[in-house]
């Protein structure tokens, strides 16, 4: 959508559930490119035979998070503009002896993943 588009012409996208482009100036994304239960929404089927599962608790109760492996992310960037990685606030890149952390290496497989802009 062009960023002068009438008024008209974005309430004519939200009536096709397309958001992605109503102002250049709005973006839309989620805190997470890898939840399960969009497949066959917004994750094809084929990656139903790549999803793990982690135990986590929540209240006291258990339960099983169903994730799909970070080269989904290609999926995810044809329907939202952004992505928040909010992980990289609680561990830093390196750790005490200055190794990359975990997290450097789940934002390196990102880099490896993710369509070019």
């Amino acid at each position: 959508m062009m960023p002068h588009a009438s008024v008209a012409d974005r309430l004519d996208a939200v009536e096709r559930y397309d958001f992605r482009r109503l102002h250049p100036r709005l973006a839309y994304g989620t805190a997470s490119d890898r939840y399960a239960a969009w497949i066959g929404q917004v994750y094809s089927e084929t990656w139903e035979a790549e999803v793990s599962t982690r135990s986590k608790k929540l209240g006291g109760e258990a339960f099983e998070e169903r994730l799909l492996p970070i080269a989904s992310v290609a999926d995810y960037f044809q329907h939202f503009g952004v992505l928040e990685l909010d992980f990289t606030f609680y561990r830093p890149l390196l750790d005490a002896n200055g190794e990359p952390s975990p997290n450097y290496h789940v934002l390196r497989q990102y880099a490896e993943h993710a369509p070019a802009a």
